[in-house]
């Protein structure tokens, strides 16, 4: 039971794969250890080692293992810049999606030279490595010398190339236009 809760944790955070493969085994084998310990542990007063404090010690690993998501967690409430910095750590292939969107014309008519572009507070984003490269399906808050406007993009990027790309929706000045292609899209 612990194991794909541990992985859709894991998934909804945006964890490397290979940590994914291991957390799945490693956790729920660390718990049942240490369950079987308290569970089994002598009722008669034993002296206490040091081997009585490497349980605890493991346990308390576990726990912060599990907790340390929650403080790399995406900043809702934060500046335009915050969430930007928080999107180039642990989005892959962020930057080269903020480059796509930079050169999109529609995007430079509405905003003109763009300056931030940031993952919008209080929505969902979704990304998740493909063969082709990134997936993402992310809402964009797009700032530029002369106002800001919102994206919503599902595509997947690889560098500068573009493998996969969903028409797009961009709202700006309460007007909404949707962006059905882009320059570098990878045609097959």
């Amino acid at each position: 039971m612990a194991g794909p809760l541990v992985l859709g944790t894991a998934i909804a955070t945006g964890v490397h794969p290979n940590v994914l493969l291991v957390s799945a085994a490693i956790i729920p084998g660390i718990s049942a250890w240490l369950c079987g310990i308290s569970m089994f542990r002598s009722s008669q007063p034993t002296k206490r080692g040091w081997f009585g404090w490497l349980s605890l010690a493991i346990a308390m690993t576990v726990v912060g293992w599990l907790i340390h998501p929650q403080l790399a967690a995406f900043p809702a409430h934060g500046t335009v810049a915050e969430r930007e910095a928080w999107a180039r750590v642990n989005i892959r292939q962020y930057m080269s999606l903020t480059r796509i969107v930079e050169k999109i014309p529609l995007i430079q008519e509405g905003v003109g030279r763009v300056t931030a572009v940031a993952p919008a507070p209080n929505h969902q984003h979704v990304t998740a490595q493909t063969m082709d490269g990134m997936e993402m399906n992310i809402v964009l808050e797009v700032v530029g010398d002369r106002g800001a406007g919102v994206l919503h993009v599902d595509c997947t990027v690889d560098g500068d190339t573009v493998f996969d790309w969903q028409p797009a929706i961009w709202t700006t000045d309460g007007r909404t236009t949707e962006i059905s292609t882009v320059p570098n899209l990878l045609r097959r």
